[in-house]
C-alpha cells in the first residue's frame, strides 16, 4: 500500500520529496526484510494473486473481478462456519 501510495505521489511532487519519501521507504523495508515475505506467505489464497504491476509500476489484474469477489466471499463464508 505504501508504495501505491509513493507511485501517486510521484505524479505531483518534485524529484526532491520523492527521494526523500523513497529513502525512507527503503529504511523502512530494511528493518524488515525478512518479514515481508513471510507475512504474505502466511495470507490465505483467497487474497494472493489477484494483481501485479508491469515494468511501468502500472497495476496489472490477474483474476476478473468477479472472480476475486467470489474467492474472497468464500474465504469468509467458511471462517463464518456456513
Amino acid at each position: 500500500m505504501r508504495l501505491l501510495a509513493i507511485h501517486g505521489l510521484a505524479h505531483y511532487a518534485t524529484e526532491e520529496e520523492i527521494d526523500k519519501v523513497i529513502d525512507h521507504f527503503f529504511k523502512i523495508l530494511m528493518k524488515r526484510p525478512e518479514t515481508v515475505e513471510k507475512q504474505y506467505d502466511a495470507m490465505p489464497d483467497a487474497f494472493k494473486g489477484h494483481f501485479t504491476f508491469d515494468e511501468n509500476g502500472e497495476a496489472v489484474q490477474l483474476r476478473r473481478p468477479h472472480e476475486t469477489k467470489q474467492m474472497i466471499e468464500r474465504f469468509f463464508t467458511a471462517q463464518n462456519g456456513h
